[in-house]
């Protein structure tokens, strides 16, 4: 065992791998309590959501190929050997919108649930690594006595607690999933967009532009605004 590295034969295996893999686990068993009782008979649903978290990691780790098309061409082992960023990131995050987007048309899934599922178990998922992977945003435009830096990843994960706490609250009123999961998004994208413009926030260790946080709260508001109109229009029909 050298510098965190376990060597088994001939593969190399990172405690730090192992650390990410045992945090995934559990923040996926404890979503799947919070929604212990929508998920009763919703075999397709499940299934639909495994494979959109693999579909996620394969797209994650394999669109470094989309990334870099000219050393592609030249030599692709080299660059599934790169390391996965911000944009690698968005790939998975628009890959897994669009698979959940099509597989609940094909299969007539709740889609409102099936999104709620996923975010909600992303969000427990990030707080949990959150808190076993501190990080700090040393930058400072002024110069500051005794300045250490601002301790990044705890504020992210105040945020999270707080959102989490308030998505329970709306659970435990039975608000309908839709309603919950634009609330979730715009209070997780606007509130994480809003730091991201003051200091490097990170989602999983993986830092992305403070756009893409406002993306999450802009496709929040639009599922309001449609349910709002929805709502409109069946009150004028009666």
């Amino acid at each position: 065992m050298v510098d965190g590295i376990w060597t088994v034969g001939p593969f190399m295996i990172k405690h730090a791998w192992l650390l990410i893999i045992a945090i995934i686990i559990g923040g996926l068993y404890l979503s799947k309590q919070l929604f212990h009782h929508e998920l009763t008979g919703q075999e397709e649903l499940k299934e639909t959501y495994w494979n959109g978290i693999f579909c996620f990691f394969i797209t994650f780790q394999f669109s470094t190929l989309l990334v870099y098309p000219m050393i592609t061409v030249q030599d692709p082992i080299a660059v599934l050997a790169m390391p996965s960023g911000s944009k690698e990131w968005m790939i998975a995050w628009l890959f897994i919108f669009i698979y959940f987007l099509w597989m609940s048309w094909k299969k007539n899934l709740n889609r409102d649930l099936l999104f709620l599922y996923f975010f909600s178990s992303y969000m427990v998922i990030e707080t949990v690594y959150l808190s076993f992977h501190p990080f700090v945003d040393y930058r400072s435009e002024i110069d500051i006595p005794f300045y250490i830096g601002h301790p990044v990843s705890l504020y992210q994960m105040i945020l999270n607690v707080t959102i989490l706490v308030i998505f329970l609250w709306l659970k435990r009123k039975k608000v309908v999933s839709k309603l919950m999961l634009s609330r979730l998004l715009v209070m997780y994208g606007g509130s994480h967009g809003l730091l991201s413009m003051m200091v490097t926030t990170r989602m999983m260790g993986v830092a992305v532009p403070f756009w893409f946080y406002f993306l999450i709260a802009f496709i929040g508001l639009f599922a309001t605004s449609s349910m709002l109109k929805n709502n409109q229009s069946q009150e004028l029909i009666k």
